[in-house]
């Protein structure tokens, strides 16, 4: 690869340096930035009147470009006929003086019905004029959302937890409701007002270990008066299988279902399902290639309540249609699809979940749709939706090796695929060189390298953005190829207590990365390597580790080197034990030290969990993914080492919340698992919700699963496969997946052997009133910036995990830059509160005449009190136009299992929780197998 000028040269900042991603396999251009579309009119709801999007998307272009289109759910006209269920039709007890089964009545309101609720602390009065408090438990709450999801799921209402609007659920004191009704143990357990507001379940008859289970007695009674309060009646005379009877029937006892039948059938007289738009769009291919069909809603900048259901039809021949894929839900809420599609003309609809047994070929043939917009707030849009279509053609120009077969850039085993390398460069000044074979002294030039890595990482330290080079070197004889002797670097405690030549511990400092060369050799006890914060207090942040071996070493003169027997060496990175004699010279003092033995060192960690928690900079937020592990050979690691202060085992590749490429390495002779990952590791990501596209639309090219995980040697470990690590801290409960989720790494075995718990969350989203205070924030000039001179004020939102932003704040005091002002320093800024569920900051600034639109300048941590504005900004302004619903989404996770991936357990189970859901669709040839530790029948190496 020739450049114009050198690479560090070319990144334009030599502060920073560049990163660079190196992109191989197929001649494609970069895809262009999307065209969006807003139709308006309906798009139609038969192949006959859906909207061609000819007019304004290209698939078959070259660059390849996307379509996002703003529509919403929401019925063009009233649905009128009643659901079956009233109190006078066939099959119910018409006894109206004793009992109304329905007494809310039919449903008489247009479209899907919004109820906020709320668990606010004040909810009445006593008899004696007292405010009363509730006592309602975090578990109680969380069974009263479960109750919220279930009804929601079967009926035309949606829900959105609010702060003090719409229904209060308590655990307290019935009086509040009626002064006069009996309290304490026994009957009545719970009651509600005629106005629907207020439910109480009674605080003496709840108070059972068990009680606030799902589907125990406080579960039970918030079921059976939540259905009161939305319009439901006695149903006495059914079985226990009806939620809302009073419990006391004659016959067998079932197994409770939350709802039964006859509360669907009720809830849905009351709460129609109607909503029945269908939005379907029409577009043609003249090439193959594969597209993305993707929904925003529940993920929008601007959340809403919406749950999507895609379908993709194909047009034949002869004029028909067939069903070619459908999907619910994929990213929680929002739906998504991904195939490779011939030639032809297509149909896209885009319905409410409930609404996916329409007929396109007849118009408005929908019903059934549980969510989507309510009529009843005219300037609000609950059904608002993004579709995104991705098609990016098949390349018809790739690399091929020299038997003329395509290169396997994705190393599916499928020939085409790109494969994607990233880096950083510096200039010389910020490049460190680290050599072992150095005389002591150096200073880290490529004339003069460092000798000790402790030399380095003091150095490095102090040059936030550098690089390190650590490479290999020959020792007494000069040749990289006889691995015995080279000169090692030696990091950890011997057996008599002292540090190793190199320090106690290999950390890569904030913001440097380290790049380690073919033939380096590291020998370790009782250390490991830390890449990420291992402490909140310590920031390594925005570090990086790449280890760079080679499939072989090449001579001086460019040739591949061979050993005495003709065979090719490989360049391979060593890690293993100081006890290790056959790998490496050292300078160990114990000299009578036993054989390397499984164990005598960690690993290598990567992690990203506390930055991300403290939201400091993670390249993989960027999407950048600069860590790798290539070509190394690892042996007797995964021992226990000390991490602040608390001794833990580490695999010998070790990730936490970090997606590493772990490629062609060999592990063998490990304590623990070759590797291990914890759930979040195995996050996907494509790139295009709001978050990534705030600073500007974009198509990317490449998506992100987890760890990249190939060709991989795993012999003579505890466990020869990627274990799914779940920690369980004292006092806490176990980790779980809480992301979207994926095993994609099909030649390596997953290990699960604790129970994998995938999160759901219940009861609808959260409305977010409050902002930022921004009345005491403290604006100074400074010199030293930028910032052209004028008037300038400042907003702030916060931030969820998601990247979902609250209401902006109003606009801090102006300040007036004059003279040779050029920058501000802001004091005094909000942190977040505690408890919030917000994970950072956004701060904005005006344009230089104090007014819109506010340019990103930072995302600030949750407890930064002060910043420099020196003009700089991060590209992206401030959403003002946010809807009325500030709506925090919570969203479900899921795991999907590809093809072809071996999952083994060992006395453990995956388990959905509400909301969460587990996709495992494998094929003929590439099946999915789920057993058992045991099972040698499955699984490489002994795994």
């Amino acid at each position: 690869l020739t450049f114009a000028n050198d690479l560090q040269q070319l990144a334009g900042n030599t502060a920073t340096g560049g990163t660079f991603r190196l992109r191989i396999g197929t001649d494609e251009a970069i895809p262009a930035v999307p065209v969006t579309l807003t139709p308006q009119n309906d798009p139609g709801s038969s192949f006959d009147t859906a909207l061609d999007l000819a007019a304004n998307w290209s698939p078959n272009a070259s660059p390849s470009q996307s379509i996002v289109i703003s529509s919403s759910i929401a019925n063009a006209n009233p649905y009128l006929l009643d659901f079956p269920g009233a109190s006078d039709e066939p099959g119910h007890r018409e006894i109206p003086s004793v009992q109304d089964h329905v007494p809310g009545g039919a449903d008489d309101r247009p479209g899907i019905t919004t109820i906020p609720y709320n668990f606010r602390l004040e909810y009445g009065f006593d008899s004696r004029n007292n405010v009363l408090l509730n006592s309602i438990t975090e578990n109680q709450k969380q069974r009263a959302r479960e109750v919220f999801e279930l009804y929601g799921n079967y009926l035309g209402v949606q829900f959105i937890e609010t702060a003090s609007q719409g229904m209060t659920i308590v655990t307290g004191d019935l009086r509040a409701i009626n002064p006069t009704i009996p309290t304490g143990i026994g009957a009545p357990y719970s009651l509600s007002n005629a106005q629907g507001d207020l439910v109480i379940m009674e605080l003496q008859d709840f108070n059972q270990p068990g009680d606030d289970i799902y589907g125990g007695d406080w579960f039970r009674a918030a079921f059976k008066e939540i259905g009161r309060a939305l319009g439901y009646g006695p149903t006495t005379e059914l079985p226990g299988l009806s939620l809302a009877v009073d419990t006391q029937n004659p016959g067998p006892t079932a197994e409770p279902i939350f709802p039964g039948d006859a509360d669907v059938l009720h809830g849905q007289f009351m709460y129609r399902p109607e909503s029945n738009d269908i939005d379907l769009y029409q577009f043609t291919l003249t090439q193959t290639g594969r597209i993305s069909i993707e929904t925003f809603a529940e993920r929008q900048a601007n959340p809403s309540l919406v749950d999507t259901v895609i379908t993709l039809y194909r047009e034949n021949a002869n004029g028909t249609h067939e069903l070619v894929a459908r999907n619910d839900d994929y990213y929680s809420n929002d739906s998504f699809l991904e195939l490779e599609l011939g030639p032809g003309k297509y149909f896209v609809g885009v319905s409410a979940s409930g609404n996916n047994q329409y007929n396109p070929t007849i118009e408005d043939s929908g019903i059934g749709g549980t969510t989507g917009d309510d009529p009843s707030t005219p300037n609000i849009d609950e059904g608002a939706y993004e579709l995104r279509l991705n098609f990016r053609p098949n390349a018809d120009d790739s690399l091929t090796d020299s038997t003329g077969v395509v290169f396997d850039g994705d190393a599916d085993g499928v020939p085409g695929g790109v494969h994607n390398f990233w880096f950083r460069t510096q200039s010389a000044a910020r490049t460190l060189i680290v050599d072992k074979s150095a005389p002591v002294g150096g200073n880290g030039s490529l004339a003069a390298p460092y000798s000790n890595l402790q030399t380095y990482l003091t150095a490095a330290a102090a040059q936030p953005n550098s690089i390190v080079r650590i490479v290999g070197n020959g020792g007494a004889d000069g040749d990289l190829t006889t691995e015995a002797d080279n000169d090692a670097y030696e990091i950890g405690f011997n057996r008599l207590g002292n540090q190793l030549a190199d320090g106690p511990r290999f950390e890569v400092p904030k913001d440097v990365t380290v790049m380690i060369d073919a033939g380096a050799v590291f020998k370790l006890r009782r250390a490991m390597v830390a890449v990420g914060s291992t402490a909140v207090n310590v920031d390594h942040s925005g570090a990086s580790l790449q280890v760079l071996g080679t499939p072989r070493l090449l001579t001086a003169n460019g040739q591949v080197a061979r050993d005495s027997n003709g065979q090719v060496v490989e360049g391979s990175v060593f890690f293993t034990s100081i006890h290790d004699n056959a790998i490496g010279d050292d300078t160990n003092a114990d000299v009578s030290h036993p054989a390397a033995l499984p164990g005598d060192w960690g690993g290598i960690w990567y992690r990203n969990d506390i930055d991300s928690a403290s939201k400091r900079f993670d390249w993989e937020n960027e999407g950048i993914y600069l860590n790798v592990v290539n070509h190394a050979d690892m042996r007797y690691g995964g021992g226990d080492v000390i991490v602040s202060g608390v001794t833990q085992p580490v695999a010998p590749i070790h990730m936490t919340d970090s997606r590493p490429t772990v490629s062609y390495n060999t592990i063998t002779g490990s304590a623990d698992a070759a590797m291990s990952a914890n759930p979040d590791s195995f996050k996907e990501t494509s790139f295009h919700t709001a978050e990534f596209q705030q600073r500007g639309a974009f198509t990317a090219d490449y998506t992100r699963v987890g760890p990249d995980i190939q060709f991989n040697h795993l012999t003579d470990n505890s466990f020869n496969a990627l274990f799914v690590r779940l920690r369980t801290p004292a006092g806490n409960d176990l980790e779980t997946l809480t992301v979207p989720g994926r095993f994609d790494d099909t030649d390596v075995v997953h290990v699960i052997a604790e129970n994998l718990l995938i999160e759901g969350v219940a009861g609808g989203p959260i409305s977010q009133v409050a902002t930022p205070p921004t009345q005491l924030v403290k604006l100074d000039p400074l010199t030293g910036g930028t910032l052209p001179l004028g008037t300038y004020n400042y907003r702030l939102t916060y931030v969820d995990a998601q990247g979902n932003e609250s209401p902006a704040s109003d606009p801090s005091r102006d300040i007036t830059l004059t003279g040779g002002q050029t920058a501000v320093l802001l004091s005094q800024l909000p942190r977040i509160p505690s408890g919030s569920g917000f994970v950072e900051r956004r701060l904005y600034r005006s344009q230089p005449d104090g007014s819109g639109p506010y340019n990103l300048i930072e995302r600030l941590n949750p407890t930064a009190a002060t910043y420099l504005d020196n003009g700089t900004a991060l590209g992206g302004v401030l959403v003002e136009d946010v809807t009325a619903l500030n709506l925090q989404p919570r969203l479900d996770a899921s795991l999907v299992v590809d093809p072809g991936t071996i999952v083994k357990f060992d006395g453990a189970r995956i388990e959905t929780r509400m909301g969460g859901q587990l996709v495992a669709e494998g094929h003929v040839g590439h099946e999915i197998v789920f057993t058992s530790l045991q099972d040698d029948r499955y699984g490489a190496g002994g795994s």
